[in-house]
């Protein structure tokens, strides 16, 4: 992963954060100042029975022969 693309990633996770106020009571993200590559915990309450939640990233993923691939394990 390229340092834009995790500058990226850490960027749309923090804005997608803030679509979570309207819907969302208090909420905390662990840990307070994270790092690339760490896992983002958000945890909450909410008035309603669900909250909206939406994840952006980007890869860049290498072409060979014509052909790429790139596998979504834990997303």
């Amino acid at each position: 992963m390229t340092k834009n693309t995790k500058i990226c990633l850490l960027a749309c996770i923090t804005l997608s954060l803030f679509l979570l106020i309207p819907s969302a009571g208090a909420f905390e993200i662990a840990p307070a100042d994270p790092n690339v590559g760490d896992e983002i915990i958000v945890t909450g309450d909410s008035p309603t029975s669900s909250v909206p939640a939406k994840m952006v990233f980007t890869k860049t993923v290498p072409v060979e022969d014509g052909t790429y691939l790139y596998y979504v394990g834990k997303v």
